[in-house]
């Protein structure tokens, strides 16, 4: 881990060994290690390969609709559900989540299911911050095997990071709007303005 940049707190770089250990386990179990190549050849293709197998969609149970039993049992048989839990499908079906590699397979369960009429919806259950994170952990360790010229290509270098979203403002309801109204506002506001120049002309 001396390649990491000093200064940083506990909890990240604990994140960044866990990233880079979670690359190589991903590293060994592709068979990328069996060919003889160590992480430290990886290519840049390896690398959006690893990113890619990041993404994980989850297909979750809405409501089943009014046709319960059609939609249970293919929801069980999908899901790989047994019979012994029909009972809590039909109580709490949002708890049963189904998780896919790709969201074309995804799109497909979500299909297969709502011609029960079901209704499903769809979750990418990888964050853009965790991408992020696990990218930018990447591109420190193979910025620094260059600079020690321990390789000679850094796999990351046309690679950028995924821009994270900004939240938008929570919205006011109209309830709120009409409590604002009836608020007398204009002598408390006033009263707020007044007391800076009630000091400069003191």
């Amino acid at each position: 881990t001396s390649w990491l940049v000093s200064g940083l707190r506990p909890n990240t770089l604990s994140s960044y060994r866990f990233d880079l250990l979670h690359f190589s386990k991903w590293w060994a179990l592709t068979g990328r290690a069996k060919t003889g190549c160590n992480i430290g050849q990886a290519s840049e293709s390896d690398i959006l390969n690893y990113l890619s197998d990041l993404t994980k969609f989850e297909v979750k149970l809405v409501d089943l609709g009014e046709n319960r039993n059609a939609a249970s049992e293919m929801t069980l048989a999908i899901f790989g559900l047994s019979h012994g839990d029909s009972r809590s499908l039909v109580g709490a079906p949002s708890v049963f989540v189904k998780r896919c590699p790709t969201q074309d397979e995804a799109e497909k369960v979500k299909k297969q299911i709502e011609k029960t009429g079901a209704s499903v919806k769809i979750k990418n259950s990888t964050s853009v911050r965790t991408h992020r994170r696990r990218l930018s952990s990447l591109r420190g360790f193979y910025r620094y095997l260059v600079g020690e010229n321990i390789v000679k290509i850094d796999p990351t270098s046309k690679l950028k990071l995924p821009k994270i979203g900004r939240s938008l403002p929570d919205t006011i309801s109209e309830e709120g709007v009409d409590r604002l109204l009836k608020e007398p506002l204009v002598g408390k506001v006033l009263t707020v303005l007044a007391e800076p120049i009630d000091k400069l002309n003191s």
